[in-house]
């Protein structure tokens, strides 16, 4: 048995998904697990369609287990939301870790992360940091001033981003597991283009909220498709963003700064910019554009608003992954659960209502997370999803 992990978010599951999974299968996987985001997602957003089905759609795509990101994770910077996957693959005894990148060079990768950690602690990146730029453009000014334009570079594409904080997590973690890089194909991250049969997530995610679902068929695998269609038809997908628009506005009004400066990502005044905003935008796009500067991005901003909905903070995401949330496996994931369960120090569990028994923390935030979800959703859903939805088996 030889086991690939895959930290994903897969909003929706598409062919450049698959196109991973097999190359590292041709790497000499046996098996893969990916620990995939929930309800809510790394850039600052709500997923589009449910847990349950994008677990389903990779689980009839060639992963064999899928395991929830809780969300205090899945709602956090690059080097939290790497660290505490890596974690969780580390928990279940992964050989090996696949992650795309623009790239393509792990040796690269891997030299630009030993310079990276260089540059954090060096007088140059201070210099920056204190004129206003933000974190990504001050790193790239000091790796560039350090050695050179070609590992600067690197850093300047959000996938490569990504494979540098996972490769030091893993340094961090579990230096022997073994990390592989698939090259992304065709299109970039967060394109607005699309290729002959791939496109970016992003790309997809807008077409389905136009209500044209039907044009993304030639970008995912039939039963992927076949799958987010039902949800559509169902009225389960997409979410409807106006109501989310609301619950958030109405959150970010009862907040003074003390609450904000609480969030993750909040400190130097920043919690000054947030409460101001919130109590003059009528939209969330208003609230938004009046925080955003130089130093904070976009991203950065739209986390924290999700994290002030969420009650998600400094202290409550500082605390390590307290568990392992299985959300759906066939019979090899399976063999994955038998030999993880012999080794771990963390509960591992296929039924919601154990994990809550035990109370690990942040296990209130992914029922919450779920409950919005279920709130903003075409047919409004209801309450506690976690313990009346079923771990998605696949028994063939």
């Amino acid at each position: 048995m030889k086991v690939a992990g895959i930290i994903a978010e897969y909003n929706p599951f598409h062919n450049g998904h698959a196109y991973q999974i097999e190359q590292t299968k041709s790497q000499g996987a046996t098996h893969v697990v990916a620990v995939m985001s929930g309800h809510f997602v790394q850039r600052g957003d709500i997923a589009s369609y449910s847990k349950w089905a994008r677990a389903k759609a990779a689980l009839m795509n060639g992963v064999d287990l899928v395991v929830e990101l809780p969300t205090i994770y899945a709602l956090s910077s690059a080097q939290t939301f790497a660290q505490a996957g890596v974690t969780i693959l580390n928990t279940l005894n992964v050989d090996m870790l696949s992650f795309g990148s623009e790239s393509g060079d792990v040796s690269l990768l891997q030299q630009t992360a030993n310079f990276i950690v260089e540059a954090e602690t060096s007088n140059l990146m201070k210099e920056h940091l204190s004129r206003g730029v933000s974190y990504p453009k001050a790193l790239e000014q000091t790796i560039t001033i350090l050695h050179g334009k070609t590992f600067a570079k690197v850093i300047q594409t959000a996938n490569n981003s990504l494979g540098i904080e996972y490769l030091r997590a893993i340094q961090n973690i579990n230096p022997s597991i073994e990390a592989i890089t698939v090259t992304r194909e065709q299109v970039d991250h967060d394109s607005k283009t699309a290729g002959e049969t791939i496109a970016s997530a992003s790309y997809l995610r807008e077409i389905m909220h136009e209500k044209e679902s039907i044009k993304i068929a030639q970008y995912m695998p039939t039963t992927a498709y076949e799958i987010l269609k039902q949800e559509i038809e169902r009225g389960f997908s997409p979410v409807d963003r106006q109501k989310l628009e609301t619950l958030l506005l109405y959150q970010l009004r009862t907040m003074d700064k003390t609450d904000f400066l609480r969030l993750p990502d909040v400190s130097e005044g920043l919690e000054n910019r947030l409460y101001q905003a919130s109590q003059k935008a009528t939209t969330l796009q208003q609230f938004y554009d009046m925080v955003k500067t130089k130093r904070y991005t976009l991203a950065r901003i739209r986390r924290i608003a999700y994290c002030a909905l969420l009650g998600i903070t400094k202290e409550i995401q500082a605390i390590p992954p307290q568990y392992v949330r299985v959300l759906g496996c066939n019979q090899k994931g399976m063999e994955i659960l038998r030999r993880a369960k012999k080794t771990t120090t963390i509960p591992i569990e296929t039924k919601f209502a154990t994990l809550k028994d035990q109370n690990p923390h942040a296990l209130d935030i992914d029922i919450k997370a779920t409950d919005i979800f279920s709130l903003v959703q075409p047919n409004i859903q209801p309450c506690n999803l976690d313990f009346t939805t079923n771990t998605v088996i696949i028994r063939e």
